[in-house]
């Protein structure tokens, strides 16, 4: 029986770290793209298996898909999402900025691969891809922890990481957000 991972989303994406940063071995990990909550992994995947690094992310966030990337080891898998590009226009000092950046969602746990039920989380982390978010502005900070929750059966963690984004401008300090990505993962 084959479990599918579904995916809620606040802010859209999904990404490997070592992915993103240009790893070879694409084929190591069970990669879902979506697009608006739709898998459309079948009408992307061969252009995206071409890609790595930063000419992937650009394909990304120009088609605006999420991508998710899962392995496995043993009965613990590890999966993480690279957000698809978030961009919010705020007017500083009577200029208008636009900011752009993409977080990456992570979360490790193990599971029975006989029930396909969750046992322990080991780790979650959020994380901004690119910490510069707009030209002229100090490296972006992101503040916020993710939290889960598993269903009542042990089938599903529900990860939701709220959070804001500071940077600085001068001595003017940005505050962006509050945002939530939020995606329940299956094992």
């Amino acid at each position: 029986m084959k479990k599918t991972i579904i995916i809620f989303v606040l802010v859209v994406g999904l990404f490997n770290s070592s992915i993103v940063y240009g790893n070879d071995h694409m084929e190591d990990y069970q990669i879902i793209l979506m697009h608006n909550e739709f898998d459309v992994t079948n009408l992307y995947i061969d252009q995206v298996s071409k890609l790595k690094g930063t000419k992937l992310n650009d394909y990304l966030d120009r088609n605006h898909l999420d991508m998710i990337a899962i392995t496995k080891v043993n009965s613990v898998k590890t999966v993480t999402k690279r957000c698809s590009l978030r961009t919010v226009n705020k007017k500083i000092e009577g200029n208008m900025y636009t900011f752009k950046w993409n977080t990456v969602i992570k979360c490790k746990f193990s599971y029975n691969p006989s029930t396909y039920k969750i046992g322990n989380i080991y780790e979650t982390s959020i994380n901004i891809y690119d910490k510069n978010i707009c030209k002229g502005f100090s490296y972006a900070n992101l503040k916020g922890e993710p939290s889960f929750s598993k269903s009542a059966d042990n089938l599903s963690i529900l990860l939701t990481a709220k959070y804001t984004i500071t940077t600085r401008m001068n001595s003017t300090k940005v505050t962006l957000g509050p945002y939530i990505d939020t995606t329940a993962i299956s094992a």
